[in-house]
């Protein structure tokens, strides 16, 4: 069930499906091809369970955005980043959607690659592409270093959910024939 997948695959206890094939390795070629299959697939769990958790982050944070009064607010980044910002009160209703829909995007996408939906995988990539394409529109802007960081891992997790899906993908033809 896609539950007890999410669980196993959490706790590290279940390879991916596909990955133990039904006969023993041939050749060192295919144990070491199922050593890299593993692995990318852990990284791609790892990376995604990252996402899941930032998304979690970023809906808590668009919740206190928009309960927290415009004071607070300033107050926050005030002591966060030692400026002092002016927020009106559109200002603070997009900050709060913003992060609202980009994390509840992420949490479902992230609930849809751990449970193996095949229709997350390119939903994914093309949504976390379209983030990384505003992150660098972004760093444009500010110049900001923590956002080169990020669009790199962001990068490394598309890589991954690409791999993810194309094993994922092929296993599924497999079944078929």
């Amino acid at each position: 069930s896609g539950k007890s997948t999410l669980l196993a695959c959490l706790a590290g206890l279940d390879e991916p499906q596909g990955i133990l094939y039904a006969t023993e390795p041939n050749t060192l070629s295919d144990l070491r091809m199922q050593r890299g299959q593993r692995l990318v697939h852990r990284l791609f769990v790892l990376g995604v369970i990252a996402k899941g958790v930032d998304g979690v982050l970023e809906t808590i944070g668009g919740v206190l955005l928009w309960l927290a009064a415009p004071h607070q607010v300033e107050q926050l980044v005030r002591a966060l980043l030692h400026v002092a910002p002016q927020f009106s009160g559109d200002v603070k209703l997009f900050g709060a959607l913003f992060l609202l829909s980009h994390g509840v995007v992420k949490i479902g996408l992230v609930a849809g690659l751990l449970l193996g939906r095949h229709w997350a995988y390119p939903a994914a990539i093309g949504v976390f592409l379209l983030f990384l394409v505003y992150q660098l529109y972004r760093y444009a802007h500010t110049h900001a270093a923590w956002l080169l960081v990020l669009s790199a891992l962001d990068m490394l997790v598309i890589a991954l959910t690409w791999l993810e899906y194309r094993r994922v993908r092929s296993e599924a033809r497999r079944r078929l024939s």
